[in-house]
């Protein structure tokens, strides 16, 4: 697997890339169970769903669409929401509402890589960030009065940018690799968006952007130079510096915040295609990477499932199918599970 050494936008189709997750995991409060989509042969939308420890058959949603979808719940609308890039560089929608889908929407635009659907409890309304025209950010955002115009936020930005509510604050704030493979952010405050913020570092990948409840920091994380894990932190007296958590890791990192050890953990892909794995404790941070083996292929999609209780980490396996493993508190973790498909790209 090579590294993702390059600050460019990842491929719209084709051959999947080890930076990027394969797929988009969500819960869905509504039914209680964990879906999974993905990209799938024919540029379909495909979906699989965990229900009461039982996995459904794949289920093709069709459409066009030329990236990995991004899943978000829209407490707002009560819908289960996915979003993707479609032909001719638009945005399409497909949501479900009481176990029944809509048809796909063309949310228009001229954007460029794949989308980050994210709900904002700031201002209540679902925000949709890609980047555009010019290695620009571009902003949509539905209210309960319906869709915004694409709203262009400027910058140099490559790849997906990553979208998280900081409730210390009470920013919403993007994250994104900027020129030079420098950190950049613009947040959203009451009276409106801020400039563009250079964090610095050296970075080689996208960034994922966390909010650790155990410290009460923003955190971010994102690959770079010599294979290692970066970090930087917000906290009340502002930014920390840089912090190397080693490596050696090949693929941008997926931070999550797991409740049930209380942790926070980082997955992504290492050497010989295996899974990662690191995690912060109250104590501090592991002393060593954990190496979870596998065969991956893509970036991992760590998920937090409230109805199982287990963290469950997605990639993209062999044959072009979804692989799974499961962190059960106090037991460890299972064996690899292959959930099949025919998954393309992102």
């Amino acid at each position: 697997m090579a590294p993702a050494a390059s600050a460019s936008t990842p491929p719209l189709s084709g051959a999947a890339d080890p930076a990027y997750p394969p797929s988009a995991v969500v819960y869905d409060p509504t039914t209680g169970n964990l879906e999974v989509y993905a990209l799938g042969t024919g540029d379909t939308l495909r979906e699989r769903y965990e229900s009461k420890n039982h996995w459904s058959g794949w289920v093709n949603l069709g459409g066009s669409i030329t990236s990995t979808p991004s899943a978000v719940f829209n407490p707002a609308t009560g819908h289960l929401e996915v979003y993707a890039l479609g032909t001719g560089d638009t945005l399409r929608e497909r949501y479900e509402s009481k176990n029944h889908w809509s048809g796909w929407v063309n949310l228009g635009g001229s954007i460029t890589s794949a989308p980050d659907a994210v709900y904002n409890p700031g201002t209540g309304n679902l925000e949709i960030y890609a980047t555009g025209p010019g290695n620009t950010l571009r902003e949509r955002y539905e209210t309960r009065k319906g869709w915004s115009r694409w709203v262009n936020l400027g910058g140099s930005v490559t790849g997906v940018p990553s979208a998280v509510y900081d409730p210390a604050p009470g920013n919403f704030e993007i994250y994104v690799l900027g020129v030079n493979n420098t950190l950049r952010e613009r947040y959203e405050t009451k009276k409106g968006w801020s400039g563009w913020v250079n964090l610095g570092g050296s970075i080689t990948s996208a960034p994922s952007a966390v909010w650790n409840p155990a410290t009460g920091h923003l955190e971010v994380y994102a690959l770079a130079t010599g294979n290692a894990l970066r970090e930087r932190y917000e906290a009340k007296k502002g930014w920390s510096g840089w912090v190397s958590l080693g490596g050696p890791i090949t693929g941008a990192p997926s931070a999550v915040w797991d409740p049930g050890t209380g942790n926070l953990e980082i997955y992504a892909s290492g050497p010989a295609n295996t899974l990662r794995e690191r995690y912060e404790t109250t104590k501090g941070w592991s002393s060593k990477w954990v190496n979870l083996n596998g065969s991956i292929l893509s970036g991992p999609d760590p998920i937090y499932d409230p109805t199982t209780g287990y963290l469950e980490v997605y990639a993209l396996g062999t044959g072009n199918a979804l692989h799974e493993i499961y962190g059960v508190p106090r037991h460890g973790w299972s064996k690899w599970v292959n959930l099949g498909g025919s998954i393309t790209g992102v």
